[in-house]
């Protein structure tokens, strides 16, 4: 026999091994199966359960309603697809470029725009069975969009400093305003009785009824950087989360959250020496749910983790929150998916394509392996609802059933 020969066959062993060590890692130490998430898990009180999955190849947005009733998808040339809870399309149709929607499955109303594009400054309503209900050119880059629960008001804004109301009872019509600051975000209330802008320089969350009349704005100090709106179940409370700009301090990553109720009234908060802050309420507003960029200084270069945490305030947490755990590190990217609307359960992805569901003293209840890289996540207000969508194009409704407690 050939030495060469010989060589090769003393290594084969050694490589068969190799390979079925390999394959047993990446299966988790189970028999190894073929991609793709199955229709039922279970661990430690958790049950993960798919409910349906679609194929939509390079959609630029997909979102899920706060009801778990309408999935609204915006496509690469302008399409705009709507899907009731059990996956059945209920309309298809192309509309302009238009790369962003919103929707009310109760309110059964669907919104598309094209986000910030200075040729396309329109956007459409139309109901999910693909009706348009009005068209309105409001003259500026649309930046962001919401509508109301029941469907009956709808609100942007513009990117020079436009608030837009729109109602949609009977002949639509819309009242225009100005915000103070620059306006990122806009979210209306269930009920329509609230319009909330978040704002960048200076940084705020400021409430707004229907006809324009300012009534409160959510207390900060920041003059300079970004706020968000992370709105909890059903809207009872919100989280204000702001930002200062890198060159606004001394402590340039220093956040900030606040919980309000809707009528403004500070619940409570937690100050950050974070930057890029998520948070998810639970639906009483005791729990907050928090991913955060940590940065640190080791041997004289700045580095930065990401992390999540959950706090607790109310009779078990007297003096202020409590950060119950916290997990993260170097080899762990947590991105917040959602907060149960109890509090029992925080759900989290990874950089890739992995879900991760913690109970309330931290431990991992669940993780789920996803068939591709995650793209995007959205959850509906219960945190238990869950709509995920994957780099190969595939786009799954999940629900997560029991609590691990």
């Amino acid at each position: 026999m050939a030495p060469r020969q010989a060589s090769l066959l003393l290594w084969l062993p050694l490589i068969v091994l190799c390979t079925g060590a390999g394959v047993w890692w990446q299966a988790e130490g189970s028999r190894w199966k073929p991609p793709g998430p199955p229709l039922e898990e279970s661990l430690a009180g958790i049950v993960l359960r798919q409910a349906w999955t679609h194929r939509v190849p390079h959609a630029r947005c997909v979102f899920l309603d706060p009801a778990a009733s309408l999935v609204a998808i915006a496509g690469p040339e302008g399409q705009v697809r709507v899907l009731d809870a059990s996956g059945r399309q209920l309309s298809e149709q192309t509309i302009r470029a238009v790369d962003t929607v919103t929707a009310s499955g109760p309110g059964n109303l669907v919104v598309a725009y094209q986000r910030e594009a200075p040729a396309d400054t329109t956007l459409t309503f139309l109901r999910p069975d693909g009706t348009v209900v009005w068209e309105r050119d409001v003259g500026a880059p649309i930046v962001d969009a919401a509508v109301a629960a029941n469907g009956r008001r709808a609100a942007c804004v513009t990117a020079d400093g436009g608030i837009y109301r729109f109602s949609l009872e009977g002949s639509p019509r819309y009242r225009r305003w100005r915000s103070t600051g620059t306006p990122r975000q806009v979210y209306v209330t269930p009920s329509g009785s609230l319009i909330l802008v978040a704002t960048a320089d200076p940084p705020g969350v400021w409430a707004y009824t229907p006809e324009g009349r300012f009534v409160w704005k959510a207390p900060t100090a920041a003059t300079s950087g970004v706020a968000r709106i992370y709105p909890g179940p059903e809207g009872r409370f919100l989280a204000c989360a702001t930002e200062p700009q890198a060159d606004a301090g001394a402590e340039p990553y220093l956040s900030r959250f606040v919980v309000v109720s809707e009528r403004g009234r500070q619940q409570w908060g937690a100050r950050l020496r974070a930057s890029l802050p998520q948070v998810a309420l639970s639906g009483d507003g005791r729990f907050a749910a928090v991913t955060y960029t940590k940065w640190e200084v080791l041997h004289g270069r700045t580095a930065h983790e990401r992390k999540v945490a959950l706090f607790e305030t109310g009779p078990t947490a007297a003096g202020g929150p409590q950060q119950l755990w916290l997990h993260g590190g170097p080899f762990y990217d947590p991105r917040l998916v959602s907060l149960a609307a109890d509090g029992t359960f925080v759900a989290t992805r990874d950089g890739g394509r992995a879900l991760y569901f913690f109970g309330l003293t931290g431990q991992l209840l669940w993780r789920h392996k996803m068939p591709a890289p995650i793209v995007a996540t959205q959850a509906a207000a219960d945190g238990r609802t869950l709509l995920v969508y994957c780099g190969d194009g595939s786009l799954s409704l999940l629900t997560v059933e029991g609590s691990g407690e």
